[in-house]
């Protein structure tokens, strides 16, 4: 094995970790209601629906292979596909939250 390697990813991990750690220290509130406008909508729909989000990203990313030749496609080809890609998922998570909101709404 490879012992460096192993040391310096454990070390990236554990310090990765306390840094995910000394920020929830400080925006603890002690009990009460946490800031929630911190966290951008899409990362909200993304993390309430990452199932179905990463099944919808599987599809279109299968309908992109079989549709165009991706390893001989230009630059700037791939980066507006890659571009409409994203935006794409991205507007199909937040239309998923909001009709999951829509569904579970008490009336």
């Amino acid at each position: 094995t490879n012992l460096p390697f192993v040391l310096w990813v454990m070390a990236h991990n554990a310090a990765f970790l306390f840094v995910l750690w000394f920020v929830y220290v400080i925006t603890d509130t002690n009990g009460q209601e946490r800031i929630t406008a911190a966290c951008p909508p899409i990362l909200h729909a993304l993390n309430r629906n990452v199932l179905l989000t990463f099944l919808i990203a599987n599809v279109l990313t299968g309908a992109v292979n079989l549709s165009l030749d991706t390893l001989n496609v230009a630059d700037s080809t791939a980066l507006g596909i890659i571009l409409v890609y994203v935006l794409l998922v991205s507007f199909l998570a937040l239309a998923i939250e909001r009709g999951m909101r829509q569904f579970y709404k008490k009336p």
